[in-house]
């Protein structure tokens, strides 16, 4: 959903209400752990932000948060808590337009569940101009570096997206970097 004007928070809970039921834009849910599906183009970003159990405590509580996904140019806004089902609107300024892209939460664990990762993945609703999954995991290795992956696999939904595709690759490889600067970031002002 695009716009010229940015959208209220308001506008951005009934958008959330008005996907509470619908289903996911694509059949294969899940698959961010594993190979995409034909048709649609994987993406993946890795890096190391940090070391230690606090760093991956620090980094975890920050992905369950969903602060991993706002960015400076990025806005996250949620239905709900950091659960399978919940909806977030992820709002995007970017050449003169705002993008309303709805996700829901397609699985997720949190560290009471595992203590070396934390993860989740959202998949597209019917407002988002792609079609896919994304999958952010925080993982404490063995030699305890800390990182973040955020791995997606897509394809346009929307005819914008279908024009646009070249830049939409690089707006999703930026999201991917900045995430993962962003949380870096997070975990050193919260580890002190």
């Amino acid at each position: 959903m695009i716009r010229i004007r940015k959208p209220t928070e308001l506008d951005v809970l009934q958008i959330l209400e008005r996907q509470r039921d619908v289903p996911l834009t694509y059949e294969s849910q899940g698959q961010t752990n594993g190979f995409p599906p034909d048709g649609f183009v994987p993406n993946a970003f890795s890096s190391e932000i940090g070391k230690g159990p606090e760093t991956f405590r620090a980094a975890a509580e920050a992905l369950q948060g969903f602060e991993v996904l706002r960015l400076d140019w990025v806005e996250a806004i949620t239905d709900g808590p950091f659960e399978p089902g919940t909806n977030l609107c992820m709002l995007t300024r970017q050449y003169g337009v705002w993008a309303i892209n709805a996700v829901r939460v397609v699985y997720c664990t949190n560290i009471e569940e595992e203590t070396t990762r934390s993860a989740f993945a959202v998949g597209t609703l019917p407002t988002h101009l792609m079609r896919g999954e994304e999958w952010f995991v925080v993982d404490h290795r063995n030699d305890d570096t800390v990182h973040l992956h955020v791995i997606s696999f897509a394809r346009p939904r929307h005819w914008l997206a279908w024009i646009t595709f070249p830049l939409v690759r690089l707006t999703q490889k930026r999201f991917a970097r900045d995430a993962v600067e962003n949380l870096a970031e997070l975990v050193r002002v919260r580890s002190g």
